[in-house]
């Protein structure tokens, strides 16, 4: 979860601005939720929501990232707009979703 926190500050960091912070700022802000650990604790599952304001929606994807270690968050979605709820497998090999990537929302 530390590690989480780290990503979410670096992020922060990088995309600091000299502007005032305004509407169209906190609409390009990536907002992270849902964050799941792994049963083993070597993982994180976690949703990343963006806005895309020309085309009026705001699609959410899953990503996971290592906990410890190093590593890179890595996108495991990439079709839909809507991939939620991320849940890990008791043996920590597989995340299941409920996606709308079919036309409906059901488990991925």
């Amino acid at each position: 979860m530390r590690r989480l926190l780290l990503l979410l500050a670096a992020c922060a960091l990088a995309s600091a601005q000299k502007k005032p912070f305004d509407v169209n700022a906190l609409l390009e802000l990536k907002r992270i939720g849902d964050p799941q650990i792994s049963p083993d604790g070597k993982l994180v599952a976690f949703t990343v929501q963006t806005v895309d304001v020309a085309a009026n929606k705001k699609p959410v994807q899953v990503w996971v990232v290592p906990l410890e270690g190093g590593g890179q968050p890595r996108q495991i979605t990439q079709d839909g707009e809507s991939n939620q709820r991320p849940r890990w497998s008791p043996d920590s090999k597989r995340i299941a979703y409920v996606s709308d990537r079919g036309g409906s929302s059901q488990s991925g």
